[in-house]
């Protein structure tokens, strides 16, 4: 990409786009987590049904589900660093396989005929364990962007963001594997349900959603925003002081690791 800087703020402008939608949908995910966790532990039949009933569905699940995928897509691409196109890129692809798995599994309610893809349990497993690697990213591009642009904060919460997503990780692997009855076969299926193990471990897992969605969340929020200040000041400024401004980027650039077409 050319990295004049006459073109380098609409990057920043789909950037704050891209980190404010995903940044959205992850709080929303979160706000629900926390409703789901609220149920779970006081027992609230009334909230349980709230949570199943279609405006749920197409208010909450839809919103959250298209959110991750256009925010995703926003931030691929705008920069031609290796690094960041693979990590985008990974990003993209795991939140349209939620979609698409959304989609089909919803299909009936929209009097849609899909494929059925035969593997309900290890489809269910995938997006949870996906979803935990879609947080670490989103915290990783977003942390880098805010640190870059000036968020003295931003590498701690990303790493704790990060740190929370792993761990996430770990347990919806670990519900995989005690949780599936290997000895059937394939395709996979679900053990004996509901028991001691698959009750606590459902309960870690949203707790630790909940907690990393919104840390995740903020951190898109506080990178949307850097992103925003930059690209206002690039645009307000002339042509020759850009110019000389410009300049002044190819020197923090180097010492900071980032490529020329990722200027601050």
């Amino acid at each position: 990409m050319d990295s004049e800087h006459d073109s380098t703020a609409p990057r920043y402008w789909i950037c704050t786009a891209g980190f404010w939608v995903a940044g959205a949908a992850l709080a929303l995910l979160s706000v629900i987590g926390a409703t789901t966790l609220w149920a779970f532990l006081t027992g609230d039949q009334r909230l349980w049904v709230a949570l199943q009933q279609p405006w749920c569905t197409w208010g909450i699940e839809l919103p959250i589900t298209a959110g991750a995928l256009l925010g995703s897509y926003l931030l691929w691409g705008r920069w031609t660093d290796s690094h960041w196109q693979r990590r985008a890129g990974l990003l993209v692809l795991l939140n349209l396989f939620d979609s698409i798995h959304w989609g089909i599994s919803q299909a009936a309610v929209m009097g849609v005929q899909a494929a059925n893809l035969g593997h309900p349990w290890l489809a269910h497993n995938l997006v949870m364990i996906f979803g935990w690697i879609e947080f670490y990213l989103f915290a990783d591009l977003a942390a880098e962007v805010a640190s870059h642009l000036g968020v003295k904060a931003a590498p701690d919460a990303g790493r704790t963001a990060r740190q929370f997503s792993a761990a996430g990780l770990a347990l919806s692997i670990l519900y995989l594997v005690t949780q599936t009855r290997w000895g059937a076969g394939w395709p996979l299926v679900a053990g004996p349900m509901p028991n001691v193990g698959e009750a606590l471990m459902n309960l870690g897992v949203t707790f630790l959603r909940v907690i990393a969605g919104g840390q995740v969340a903020t951190l898109c929020v506080l990178a949307g925003i850097s992103c925003r200040r930059t690209a206002r000041d690039l645009s307000r400024e002339e042509e020759p002081a850009g110019a000389a401004h410009s300049s002044d980027f190819d020197a923090d650039r180097d010492a900071a690791g980032f490529r020329d077409d990722f200027p601050r």
